[in-house]
């Protein structure tokens, strides 16, 4: 069905195309009005309220390979709030499970238009990992150019802030964010926390964002480890001498806290040099959704930080509607890896189609915008960019056709775009759906080690509990499989489908 003299695509030049296109995932790109004040109140959802353990940052659920059984303290972070200046609107923080569990959010206390300011947090209760590297540059510049020679130059002011946690750490009572520590999670389960088994059982995109993760510590480790023992370290980083930052020492538990604080809680504003990361007290509460209910308003000319809320609410929905931030959207990876957590309701998923030397004409068509090159999670449905790019680059072989379809993606030409995939239709479901199932293959086998462990797991004690407390991401990452297996498959199924259509089709010309 392939016979007809214009369709010089054959199946084994898209078999020899895929190869080539759809390449491993690059870690290059990683790395992460004022309101009336009042004592911003803490609460606890009705008992009702479902669990979104799976949404929100892994320091909510109780799923931690940590045995000091460590809490979180917000019982002075109200106090805090006020005495920071920090203006609220209409907010409470809410305990979204238990009393004794760890899992708060930002929730609506009462009803609000969208563009309201709900809250407000003054920049100079701001971390601003730019600003602490000018204050501690003879200390910190040597450790953050070590940083970046060992391969992680994106991650030098990541490190900065970590430095930083552990110093106000240090100063207990005395530090201006005594209280603000106190009220962060002690417990993550992100990839760093990960043991070898549950690494084993991830998908090539987050086994690789996992050990970069683990890569990065390291150098972070190795970096603390030379500045701890500087013969020359002064005041005020003195109380930081000494400290063994190894494996199994009280050292290696703050390591791990920091790191994972700047990891789940530090965002990235601006361009060039002012592109560093900061962390905004009680603004890296909010948790995530997409899409998300608010958004974030940092003007540099601007004194303070400004949450806003970007949808009406109503007062059927309060109390206790949740308000989320984005916390990057497509990347399921990203979510598990970097915070814990699957988010089974993100309405798209990146496609994982990848093109890491393309051309500025398949940059036009958008083969590097990640928004765009992806699937519906709901229905399965491939994104028009997706199948742009893929049919340009089938096209290489039919050079005046993929200049036509190129000039009438320039010129916004729907009749010969349109037609051009109408003609080429098959070959081009047929070069995604072949990425499909290699995709659906990866976290097939994925699943089956997980079972294999279990089972070699159960045939030694039938303890279920037992099981979670040797790999407490177990359900997470179970979780994020079968999540990203089901969006595949949805997706293989939508292309087999057009597959089976365009071949009828074919056979019904090639009889005429």
């Amino acid at each position: 069905f392939v016979s007809e003299p214009q369709m010089l695509i054959s199946m084994k030049s898209v078999s020899s195309l895929l190869s080539s296109l759809f390449l491993p995932f690059l870690i290059s790109q990683l790395d992460c009005n004022t309101g009336t004040a009042f004592l911003f109140p803490i609460t606890s959802a009705a008992a009702t309220t479902k669990s979104t353990c799976t949404t929100e940052k892994q320091e909510t659920c109780d799923t931690t390979n940590n045995d000091n059984n460590q809490k979180r303290d917000i019982s002075s972070l109200p106090q805090w709030i006020l005495q920071n200046d920090i203006k609220t609107s209409g907010i409470a923080l809410t305990n979204l499970q238990s009393p004794s569990s760890d899992d708060y959010g930002i929730t609506l206390a009462t009803p609000q238009s969208a563009g309201s300011t709900i809250l407000t947090v003054p920049k100079s209760i701001v971390l601003d990992s730019k600003t602490i590297l000018r204050e501690w540059r003879d200390e910190l510049s040597p450790l953050v150019e070590d940083i970046a020679d060992n391969g992680f130059p994106e991650s030098t002011h990541n490190f900065v802030l970590l430095v930083k946690l552990l110093y106000e750490n240090a100063l207990a009572e005395e530090s201006r964010w005594y209280a603000y520590l106190r009220s962060l999670p002690a417990n993550y389960a992100t990839g760093v926390m990960m043991n070898d088994v549950e690494i084993s059982v991830l998908p090539p995109y987050a086994l690789a964002l996992a050990n970069y993760e683990k890569q990065k510590l390291e150098v972070y480790r190795a970096a603390l480890k030379k500045l701890s023992s500087s013969s020359s370290l002064s005041s005020p980083l003195e109380v930081l001498r000494n400290v063994d930052w190894e494996d199994g020492d009280e050292g290696e538990r703050l390591l791990l806290w920091a790191y994972n604080v700047v990891t789940t809680r530090c965002w990235r504003y601006g361009e060039g040099d002012d592109d560093q990361p900061i962390i905004v007290p009680v603004g890296d509460m909010f948790n995530h959704r997409d899409p998300p209910n608010v958004m974030v308003r940092d003007e540099p000319s601007s004194a303070v930080v400004d949450f806003v809320l970007t949808e009406d609410s109503s007062s059927s929905e309060t109390p206790d509607q949740q308000l989320h931030l984005d916390y990057g959207r497509n990347n399921p990876y990203r979510l598990l890896i970097l915070f814990g957590f699957c988010d089974e309701s993100m309405p798209q998923i990146y496609c994982e189609i990848l093109f890491p030397n393309a051309g500025d004409e398949l940059i036009r068509l958008g083969c590097d915008d990640r928004s765009a090159m992806v699937y519906d999670t709901a229905d399965g449905s491939v994104h028009q960019t997706v199948k742009d790019v893929v049919l340009y680059t089938l096209l290489a072989q039919v050079p005046a056709e993929r200049d036509a379809f190129y000039r009438a993606h320039e010129a916004g030409d729907a009749t010969v775009k349109g037609a051009l995939h109408a003609k080429y239709a098959l070959e081009v479901s047929l070069a995604i759906g072949n990425h499909v199932r290699n995709k659906l293959k990866e976290l097939e086998e994925c699943l089956l080690e997980m079972k294999a462990v279990e089972d070699r797991d159960r045939s030694e004690s039938d303890d279920d509990k037992k099981l979670e407390r040797r790999y407490p991401h177990w359900g997470v990452i179970g979780r994020h499989l079968n999540f990203l297996w089901g969006v595949f498959d949805r997706v293989r199924t939508g292309l087999d489908e057009i597959a089976q259509v365009e071949t009828k089709k074919r056979r019904a010309n090639m009889k005429k």
